[in-house]
């Protein structure tokens, strides 16, 4: 896909429920082009097809989200190309498309074919987000969860919806993080949920320096919700195995440990 290999895309993704809708509008707001159709929740709606079918196949190819593409299957990396360029076939903006505005979109799903993107936009830049874990183990967003968890773990998910959750986020986030840093090196970037919400934190300043958009305005995007520390209203014995589900050394690399 040689149309594809100067474009320098931004991708933000995450787990579900994590506030990718408020980053790519922050991102939008200082001069991201972002391709139509789009629902509701800011994703992209050309490239629902792609991550339906491929991140779904290949998880069950892999049962990781840190996988070389150059080890999937001759067919399926065939496969991945087309669907790839047929949900690009004129989708930039015109801004994009002329080089006069950085292109870029927002999907949470996009975290499960990040080597895939990162081997057809050799420009690519990754924005990944995280909420702390324990918090999300509590979410109502389970859509991420009830359709890989089995594809990840090769096993039906646990009864307790809090320690499927938490389990999900520690593994996901953790391999996402790895093969960004390995594929993308000083072009990924982790944003964490909460510092996005404290405004004395240099975090979103730092990010929209690092993408190199043309403006700098992140104030009054993000503010904490009622939600943030949730986790911490249950009971002890609760609480502790949703730690352990998540994941000491997961909840560690993010920050929240």
């Amino acid at each position: 896909m040689k149309s594809l290999s100067n474009l320098g895309a931004i991708v933000v993704g995450g787990t579900g429920g994590s506030g990718t809708r408020v980053l790519a509008g922050l991102l939008a707001a200082n001069g991201m082009a972002m391709p139509e159709p789009r629902n509701s929740a800011e994703d992209w709606l050309g490239l629902q097809r792609f991550l339906r079918l491929w991140s779904k196949r290949i998880l069950a190819e892999t049962a990781s989200l840190d996988y070389r593409f150059e080890d999937l299957p001759r067919a399926m990396r065939r496969g991945v190309e087309a669907d790839l360029a047929a949900a690009f076939d004129g989708a930039l903006p015109a801004a994009a498309a002329s080089g006069a505005a950085p292109f870029g979109w927002k999907n949470p799903r996009s975290i499960f074919v990040l080597p895939a993107l990162a081997h057809f936009l050799p420009r690519l830049s990754f924005v990944h987000l995280v909420r702390d874990g324990r918090d999300m183990a509590l979410s109502k967003n389970d859509r991420q969860n009830s359709l890989y968890f089995e594809l990840l773990f090769g096993e039906p998910e646990p009864e307790d919806a809090r320690l499927s959750a938490a389990r999900f986020w520690g593994r996901a986030n953790l391999e996402a993080m790895a093969a960004g840093r390995r594929l993308l090196g000083t072009r990924y970037h982790l944003v964490r949920f909460e510092d996005a919400c404290d405004p004395a934190s240099p975090a979103l300043p730092g990010l929209v320096a690092a993408l190199g958009l043309p403006r700098s305005e992140t104030a009054g995007f993000f503010a904490a919700p009622e939600s943030a520390g949730r986790w911490r209203g249950l009971p002890p014995d609760e609480a502790a195995a949703v730690v352990a589900a998540a994941g000491p050394a997961a909840l560690a690399a993010f920050g929240y440990a």
